[in-house]
């Protein structure tokens, strides 16, 4: 079979695209809008108290009046916000059309582009989230001013030593040290999967145990002082509560560092020494820097999106196979091809394809894909110039089209292809075989990419559309066999820019786990500076599940889950209607669409409280030996930097209006 025969490499599945500077912006306008929403209602309050109270909570007179008119400017400014975007949302719901409801309750519409009324709603509720972060934030901001690292550092290390003398690290950390070990020394595993299970089981080990470990010391660290009346012994000095939120976080977060370092480093020199066998190292044990392209597929209508062949992952979509078939998978590479691959001898091509059957009999045999290198000089890749077609033709007659350069024996064979590649910027391999889910390669000639990287591509004219400049190089996926459908998704080929360091890798996948214990800790010492140790646990727990799911909880908030809501679900249950039929227009429907009309309101909000979990998690490229990204790895550290920022001023909050010393 083909399969014993594979050079086994990697396929990276991502279902959410990670994240570029370009989504900076965009990231930071909603941020805004949603710290901004919460921070207008606890602005709310914190009026209320200046207003109402003689004095303002552990402030002195003088310092209240001097904020009192700050405070008072910037509520009264995101109040006219907030108002101006309710008018502005009503007016756009007003003069909106009515849509028909569709034939299908669970066909996905398109999403509509937003009106102009839309637009300034964004807008205004922008205005007035940045006014009410900068009202809210006054006090907050004002007293960081205040705060000294020599105490913040002290009581760090005080939150150190405690931990460290604490059973439950060590007894966590007996458990953690038993799946460190390669799996392949307990039970059988294929050789070519040695370095990926292992990598698998490692992280997999680590995430829970430590996330516990750290969620509970983090929880119970201010309550147990309170509760021992230790922390008295600190707040009757001077030293501001605030630093003692900052201390805690800081001490557990040098703790998970030493501790996830160590068993880092542990870690990797264990897979070194587990002696993988060679199709693992060739497979995972290493640091690919993949290029992918953008995928659009070319069929018998304008819009074609590829074939759905009812399978319930919709994670690819499928063309038709057939000498005649018209329909191809293309990705395009625009400007983000590296400028490195024009000098390589050549750049390999790495791809692997779901196969969907539809004749009985061919389940264990291959299927024959053909491959086209398209560079910009040679045209349109299905109606080239005839003129020039016939020049490549002859620039290659006698050539062995599927000549590699690992062939000793076609060396001039790949010389020529390499020659015509550059020349006409074509390059084409055809009836390559392949089977489900296996990765294949193919060495494309260094000289396509000369001609794909010479110049300025032209700009293309099409009618009614703005222009826009041709792409530098296309791929085109054929499927030849007959009754066979091939499913491609956008990361099932790249191409293969280079190779990294696996222990590097291994390590910026160790800084995914460290965010995320980063972000137990800095939630859980928030809660507690209110909480008692046990709540604080359990919401700590609750909030980062539930960032697991937040792809389910927004599909019920968008109202994109099949059967509808909660209240439409029951109703269905209790009639016996299947999920994909409409029901009656009765006074029950009403009022169940009505009810969950509110559930997803509040999910809404909900989901502006839940944790990214999975924006953090880098164990999948380590696995399968894909290099992690350095602008994705800092840009999460934003977005966790951000979803932090409002915890710490509620812990603030909460820390300076608790009582707990006389």
């Amino acid at each position: 079979m083909i399969a014993s025969v594979l050079s086994p490499l990697g396929i990276l599945v991502l279902e959410r695209e990670p994240l570029r500077m370009g989504d900076f912006p965009g990231q930071l306008y909603e941020w805004v809008q949603d710290a901004g929403g919460f921070a207008a209602v606890g602005l709310f309050v914190y009026v209320v108290v200046l207003l109402t109270s003689r004095v303002a909570v552990g402030e002195d007179t003088n310092r209240k009046s001097a904020l009192l008119p700050l405070v008072l400017l910037c509520a009264g400014l995101a109040g006219l916000c907030y108002l101006a975007a309710a008018g502005l949302y009503v007016t756009d719901r007003i003069n909106a059309p009515a849509e028909p409801p569709p034939a299908n309750p669970n066909e996905k519409r398109p999403p509509k582009p937003p009106t102009e009324l839309e637009k300034w709603t964004n807008h205004a509720i922008f205005a007035g989230g940045l006014v009410s972060l900068v009202g809210f934030g006054l006090p907050f901001f004002r007293d960081v001013s205040r705060l000294r690292a020599r105490r913040i550092w002290a009581l760090a290390r005080l939150s150190l030593k405690e931990a460290v003398r604490r059973k439950v690290l060590w007894v966590f950390l007996a458990f953690l040290l038993i799946f460190l070990f390669p799996p392949k020394w307990f039970f059988p595993i294929k050789p070519e999967d040695e370095v990926r299970t292992n990598v698998s089981v490692i992280y997999w080990a680590m995430t829970p145990l430590l996330l516990l470990t750290l969620a509970l010391l983090a929880s119970f660290s201010i309550p147990t002082d309170i509760k021992t009346q230790t922390i008295h012994t600190i707040v009757t000095k001077p030293v501001e509560r605030f630093e003692i939120v900052l201390g805690r976080i800081l001490g557990f977060t040098l703790l998970a560092t030493g501790v996830l370092g160590v068993l880092t480093a542990l870690s990797l020199l264990l897979v070194w020494a587990s002696n993988p066998a060679q199709d693992a190292k060739e497979e995972s044990f290493k640091a690919r820097v993949p290029e992918y392209g953008e995928l659009r597929f070319l069929g018998g209508s304008a819009d074609f999106k590829g074939t759905s062949v009812g399978r319930e992952w919709e994670y690819r979509s499928y063309i038709a196979g057939g000498p005649r078939t018209n329909e191809r998978a293309v990705w395009i590479y625009r400007d983000n091809l590296p400028a490195g691959l024009a000098g390589k001898p050549f750049v390999p091509c790495e791809f692997a394809f779901d196969i969907f059957r539809t004749t009985k009999g061919e389940e264990n045999k291959g299927v024959y894909i053909t491959l086209t290198f398209v560079a910009w000089p040679w045209g349109d890749p299905l109606r080239p110039d005839p003129a020039v077609k016939q020049q490549f033709d002859d620039a290659v007659r006698g050539v062995n089209l599927n000549s590699q350069p690992d062939d000793v024996n076609a060396a001039e064979d790949w010389r020529r292809l390499d020659a015509a590649a550059e020349k006409f910027g074509f390059y084409e391999y055809r009836s390559k075989e392949i089977v489900d889910y296996h990765t294949f390669d193919v060495k494309v000639p260094g000289g396509l990419f000369k001609a794909a990287l010479n110049g300025q591509p032209p700009e293309v004219n099409a009618p009614g559309q703005p222009s826009v400049r041709q792409p530098r190089l296309l791929v085109l996926v054929k499927c030849e066999s007959r009754t066979q459908f091939l499913g491609v998704a956008k990361r099932d080929l790249y191409l293969l820019s280079s190779d990294g360091s696996f222990a590097w890798n291994f390590f910026k996948g160790a800084v995914g786990l460290w965010l995320r214990l980063v972000l137990v800790i800095a939630v859980a010492v928030a809660c507690s500076t209110y909480l008692s140790g046990v709540i604080s646990f359990l919401v700590t727990i609750f909030l980062f599940i539930s960032g697991l799911f937040q792809d389910f909880v927004q599909s019920l908030a968008e109202n994109t889950s099949v059967g509808g809501g909660p209240a439409e679900s029951l109703v269905r249950l209790a009639t016996n209607k299947n999920l994909t039929i409409s029901l009656e227009p009765t006074a029950t429907t009403a009022v169940a669409e009505n009810v969950d009309v509110v559930f997803r309101w509040f999910l809404r909000r909900l989901l502006n409280v839940l944790p990214d979990v999975d924006r953090f998690n880098w164990s999948n490229y380590v696995a399968e030996g894909f290099n992690i990204d350095g602008t994705d790895l800092l840009l999460s550290a934003l977005v966790l930097t951000g979803y932090l920022l409002p915890w710490a001023v509620l812990g603030y909050y909460m820390m300076k209006s608790r009582e707990i010393a006389s």
